[in-house]
């Protein structure tokens, strides 16, 4: 037996409009409601390899947590003629299996196959090997695998399975023994195309750059965060620009002439936190010329030239500091210059101190004696 070239045809039809054939009667596709395809978007797309060699020793048997073996029901679709059957899952599905999915809205028990659009599909051995052919069983059978009197592939009957919509389909219901009610399949239960990009960007999954990756043309554009789990080896050479405060935990080894932040019109408008003890550096010349460690010391080799100078703080510790040329201390007569230690004072010019109030005092250093000498009477209780 085999199926008539009426059926065949048919079968050819529907499949490339999108529909799944149940019936011979149902000749124009208009009649036909269940859909399939040859077209698959990333959310019904194999996004794991499919195990060479699965073993199903029992029910429930998973390989590489991609392929379970189920004992699949078939229930028969109404105004089919007995031609088509619904495969199902388990009524009990839930309670016996491990799968990580199961009751998540698409494994639950008794769930119809089609239902799911693709979210529950057969694996089908013409793509995958004979290992996944499927085995038809009666309804004397029971939930116990291999139950039941088998319904071979060649049976009279002239069966097929719709391995992605998950529909039984025989064409002669009238000369065959024993009703078709359970399918001893393997169906897919890992990560489709679009779960396994998703977790790619994570940092797993089949989406890995293994060697060099380059935007020569364009620009590589992330929305949302870019997350590097692995470490950065090698290192960065060009530059980083716009807010920057969330660069975080760049090791020293891995910047070699990363613009970390630029000045735009004369001010800093970034904050970049680098795991490293030099926060900013400036090389010259393979010199460090300026550092500021994560202490907050700020260390420049060279000088400083300011135009003004201003230390709005008090100055708690100072190893030395010289000025040459002239040199004024305070600007009025009530300035007052207060010395704790020794007062050294060289020089040979005869310097005369203001009037101050009714009184005039003259002081000249002799430098012979190096001697501080003054014209007047010194007043010991106010000097």
């Amino acid at each position: 037996m085999a199926l008539s070239q009426t059926n065949i045809n048919l079968i050819t039809l529907k499949k490339a409009l999108g529909l799944s054939h149940t019936a011979t009667a149902k000749a124009l596709p208009a009649n036909e409601s269940i859909g399939t395809t040859a077209q698959l978007g990333t959310n019904i797309v194999f996004g794991e390899a499919i195990p060479a060699a699965p073993i199903s020793a029992s029910l429930y048997d998973q390989t590489s947590g991609v392929v379970e073996y189920v004992r699949l029901e078939l229930e028969e679709i109404a105004a089919t003629n007995g031609q088509a059957y619904a495969i199902k899952l388990p009524a009990d599905y839930e309670s016996n299996s491990s799968n990580t999915k199961a009751g998540n809205g698409t494994f639950d028990n008794g769930t119809e196959l089609y239902n799911t659009l693709g979210g529950i599909q057969i694996i089908p051995p013409g793509l995958f090997g004979t290992a996944y052919s499927p085995v038809l069983y009666d309804d004397d059978g029971t939930a116990t695998k291999g139950s039941g009197d088998q319904i071979f592939p060649l049976d009279a009957r002239d069966w097929i399975v719709d391995y992605y919509a998950g529909i039984y389909f025989q064409e002669d219901t009238t000369n065959t023994t024993g009703v078709p009610a359970y399918l001893e399949a393997w169906i897919f239960i890992g990560d489709f195309a679009d779960e396994a990009i998703t977790a790619a960007i994570g940092g797993a999954g089949i989406f890995k750059a293994t060697g060099s990756f380059q935007a020569t043309t364009n620009d590589l554009q992330v929305t949302g965060s870019l997350i590097v789990s692995a470490g950065v080896s090698g290192s960065f050479s060009g530059s980083f620009e716009g807010d920057g405060s969330g660069l975080t935990g760049i090791p020293s080894s891995a910047i070699t002439g990363l613009q970390l932040f630029r000045i735009s019109s004369g001010s800093i408008s970034a904050s970049v936190d680098v795991d490293t003890t030099s926060i900013f550096n400036v090389v010259s010349s393979g010199n460090k010329i300026l550092n500021l460690d994560n202490a907050g010391t700020l260390t420049i080799i060279g000088d400083i030239v300011a135009k003004n100078y201003i230390v709005s703080s008090s100055v708690t510790y100072m190893t030395q500091s010289f000025s040459s040329g002239s040199t004024i201390f305070g600007d009025s007569l009530d300035d007052t210059h207060l010395f704790t230690g020794s007062l050294f004072i060289t020089g040979s010019t005869l310097e005369s101190i203001p009037q101050i109030g009714n009184h005039t005092f003259i002081a000249y250093l002799d430098t012979g004696s190096g001697e501080l000498k003054f014209s007047n009477i010194i007043d010991g209780g106010t000097f």
